[in-house]
């Protein structure tokens, strides 16, 4: 699968003109976004209480009986300083725009940066379809500068296509695996 150009037909590495922002686009790409205290240290993840519904809990407990009452997942602070191991992390935009989108891959990129070195993220272009369709685009610094602190999804963007059907798992499952399962 080779990296797919930007929704607007540019290179990655020119996604975006910064040349044309306005004075408050500028501004805001330096702009040092707040980290939760839980990432500014090491951390782990635990199993947390079991998830629960805040009404109707027997009715939820039906629809979903794989997921209701399974542990939630938190994290906490670790005493380990170690450094992760280099992760492979695929991520996808699904339904409408939002303000936080950039944020949220700049956000992962940036941690994994720090903590896990030689990682790398892809970013699945289009939405479910895109992992379905094996479109995506290796995220990089350059790539994600222009979308800092922006909005928006358009950096990979969104979908409202559904993995529903077997067919559709059957389809994105080698995809899963090899990013899963590859090695550096």
């Amino acid at each position: 699968m080779a990296p797919l150009p930007n929704c607007g037909g540019k290179s990655p590495m020119t996604s975006r003109l910064t040349s044309v922002y306005s004075e408050v686009q500028n501004s805001r790409l330096d702009h040092p976004l707040a980290l939760p205290s839980i990432f500014r240290n090491p951390f782990k993840v635990v199993d947390g209480p079991a998830s629960s519904a805040a009404g109707n809990p027997d009715e939820i407990a039906k629809l979903f009986p794989s997921l209701f009452g399974q542990p939630s997942a938190m994290l906490v602070p670790s005493e380990s300083n170690e450094r992760g191991t280099p992760l492979k992390i695929g991520v996808v935009l699904s339904a409408g725009q939002a303000p936080g989108g950039h944020n949220v891959i700049s956000g992962i990129f940036d941690y994994l940066q720090e903590r896990c070195k030689g990682s790398t993220v892809y970013g699945f272009r289009g939405g479910p379809a895109g992992i379905m369709k094996g479109k995506y685009v290796v995220l990089t610094p350059e790539y994600i500068y222009p979308y800092r602190n922006q909005g928006g999804f358009d950096m990979i963007c969104s979908g409202r296509d559904k993995i529903e059907t077997p067919e559709q798992v059957s389809v994105i499952e080698p995809c899963l695996i090899c990013f899963r399962f590859c090695s550096y």
